[in-house]
């Protein structure tokens, strides 16, 4: 799989803060605590510093807090824990072990598990719609895709995510001994967006977590072109708000419609 150049960038940002917090988190039973912040405050650093490429100033992008940030430290905090546990346990037992920690066989798997979450703010960071006169481009870190509004037959909405009758199981594993997979299967998510279906029979899928406006700006442009639209798609929508003036006009009148039904009380 090739990866766009800002694909290959945000890659490198988050693998290296995540290298940096892994060795503190592994190494804070030997570690001076200014050896270990010291890597904390590199690895937090290089996040913030590590350059950006810029995007055109009509791409919309996703929310950099709630969709990119939060998932990222989230994750890389997760999955240093779960790496560094380990490596304590190690340090204040008295078993003697050639290689791994036992532990480390039921830990390191949910650290596995973890980084899909980063592997959500690494696509959202990658990604971008720009709406032009003719076409929207999609931007994600494999392409930017071009899709023309000519060749959109019908807008549908588009949610992946586990099973229900999966989830209701996570107990059944516990009971078992499978953690991990357990974990993992509360702390999945469901992802929902909407897609756009092709003349050639291609589809594009666009999230919309996060990206909430330009969803709605985009199906506005839709409707526009007179693309059909499937039934689900209501919650993506911008709802219609009166502007304040028509509300105040509107306040005005029945004001005046009621100063006028109103008997006078000055002749009584």
């Amino acid at each position: 799989m090739s990866l766009t150049k800002r694909g290959w960038m945000e890659a490198v940002r988050r693998l290296v803060t995540l290298c940096l917090f892994c060795v503190a988190a592994a190494g804070l039973p030997v570690f001076t605590s200014q050896l270990f912040w010291g890597l904390l405050v590199a690895g937090v650093i290089f996040y913030f510093v590590w350059p950006k490429l810029k995007r055109d100033e009509a791409a919309r992008s996703y929310d950099k807090g709630p969709a990119i940030i939060i998932p990222d430290f989230l994750a890389i905090a997760l999955v240093s824990l779960f790496f560094a546990m380990p490596f304590w346990a190690a340090a204040s037992s008295s078993l003697q072990t050639d290689f791994l920690h036992p532990s480390a066989y039921l830990l390191w798997p949910m650290a596995i598990l973890c980084l899909s979450i980063l592997a959500i703010g690494w696509w959202y960071a990658c990604s971008a719609i720009t709406l032009e006169k003719s076409v929207v481009l999609v931007e994600t870190p494999t392409r930017i895709r071009p899709v023309p509004y000519d060749e959109i037959i019908i807008v549908k909405p588009w949610k992946r995510g586990l099973p229900r009758w999966l989830v209701t199981m996570a107990p059944i594993f516990v009971s078992f001994g499978h953690y991990s997979l357990a974990g993992g299967l509360l702390i999945a998510r469901d992802s929902s967006g909407i897609e756009l279906q092709m003349k050639d029979g291609s589809s594009q899928v666009i999230h919309s977590d996060g990206l909430e406006k330009p969803v709605a700006d985009l199906l506005a442009r839709l409707e526009e072109h007179d693309i059909a639209m499937a039934r689900g798609l209501s919650r993506f929508k911008r709802k219609k708000r009166k502007s304040k003036k028509k509300a105040s006009a509107k306040k005005a009148g029945t004001k005046a419609s009621k100063s006028k039904t109103k008997p006078s009380e000055a002749t009584d």
